[in-house]
């Protein structure tokens, strides 16, 4: 995967320390993803649905050890009340929507896009606006591709 911009490595102890502060446990693909990786932008940022294009990921997130856009931790804490408890944030797409990993037994790891223009202003976090995409992260960083004409 080539990503612009990405932030300073990460190691296994940070991983460890993100897990034990929202005390959940992060699929091992995605731990493997972070220490290769440790977030930043895609090259190649769009991904389709049913064969049409449907949306992108403007920016992973990272471990940056501080209060910071697109740090993981952060980023984490300030969608808490937002997306329902079971899901983890993991990046942005170019106009908002939020690129989570599902927590939940059944769908542990499966990747979903969180769609901020139908959330829930009046209440708890729904499923409503959550949309699975990929049944595992490695599926969908194998979806991305560059849509011509599309945020260059």
């Amino acid at each position: 995967m080539q990503l612009t911009d990405p932030y300073p490595a990460t190691n296994q102890q940070e991983l460890s320390q993100i897990e034990s502060y929202f005390n959940i446990k992060l699929p091992i693909a995605y731990k493997e993803f972070l220490l290769r990786n440790n977030g930043g932008s895609p090259a190649f940022h769009d991904y389709k649905i049913g064969g049409e294009y449907f949306d992108d990921v403007g920016s992973f997130f990272g471990i940056r050890n501080r209060d910071a856009t697109y740090d993981l931790k952060t980023e984490n804490i300030e969608m808490k009340n937002r997306i329902p408890h079971h899901y983890f944030c993991i990046g942005v797409s170019f106009g908002g929507n939020i690129i989570c990993l599902s927590l939940k037994e059944k769908e542990y790891g499966f990747v979903y896009r969180w769609d901020h223009e139908i959330e829930n202003y009046d209440g708890d976090p729904w499923e409503d606006n959550m949309l699975a995409i990929a049944a595992s992260l490695p599926d969908f960083l194998n979806m991305l591709y560059l849509e011509p004409n599309q945020h260059n």
